[in-house]
């Protein structure tokens, strides 16, 4: 299963007076690569291996953002993928007993920045699970998956963001104040983030690519 977490960011501050510092590189929605363009304590711009769709503006590059949110120990983030059965249910399938076998693990993550090159970006919070190989190894009843505690589950993972932790769901305002300042002169950088910023946090939403149909 690919979960996918979506932080909008608005910046408006190509219409405020001097741009309120806002640095020129790298050059949204098509930066120049061969000059290694980077944010500060986010990281360096990469191009999509898998391209981008020509309706969407901004999707073929982004920052490779993994220093501006940080998880802990997310390989032993797991979760119960039908949390409803009974923990040691003695129903020995396969040599497993149940509390083990339905046992999902994350195994893949990334985190990117995009920008439309004016005032739309997003950042993305993606994790890859085996919770689609478990369910068709053992042949997981599918009305004993949850799909919400799934989310819940992600969406309260303990992150890190500038030395504050927090979880997941929580995490929009935090990226975008440090999205300001980091893409911000030095020289600008307000003592009041509503006001100085030009930068607007978003509601965030989930997205999920599954191969099978979970109810």
């Amino acid at each position: 299963m690919h979960v996918v977490f979506q932080f909008p960011i608005i910046d408006c501050r190509p219409l405020l007076p001097k741009n309120y510092g806002k640095l020129r590189y790298p050059e949204w929605p098509n930066p120049t690569i061969n000059s290694k363009p980077f944010i500060r304590h986010f990281g360096a711009v990469r191009e999509r291996n898998s391209g981008s769709v020509s309706d969407w503006t901004g999707e073929t590059y982004y920052y490779n953002s993994l220093l501006a949110m940080q998880y802990s120990d997310l390989h032993k983030q797991g979760f119960d993928i039908a949390p409803y059965i009974q923990p040691r249910d003695y129903d020995y399938y396969k040599g497993y007993y149940v509390d083990d076998y339905f046992k999902s693990a994350i195994y893949d993550s990334y985190r990117r920045y995009y920008s439309d090159g004016y005032f739309v970006g997003k950042i993305e919070a993606g994790f890859v699970d085996n919770t689609e190989k478990k369910i068709n190894a053992f042949s997981v009843p599918k009305d004993t998956i949850d799909l919400m505690h799934i989310l819940k589950h992600y969406a309260n993972l303990p992150v890190k963001i500038n030395n504050k932790k927090i979880k997941l769901y929580k995490a929009g305002r935090l990226l975008a104040k440090s999205y300001y300042k980091e893409s911000t002169q030095e020289i600008n950088w307000g003592e009041d983030f509503n006001i100085y910023s030009g930068i607007k946090e978003n509601n965030s939403s989930i997205w999920i690519l599954s191969a099978i149909a979970i109810p």
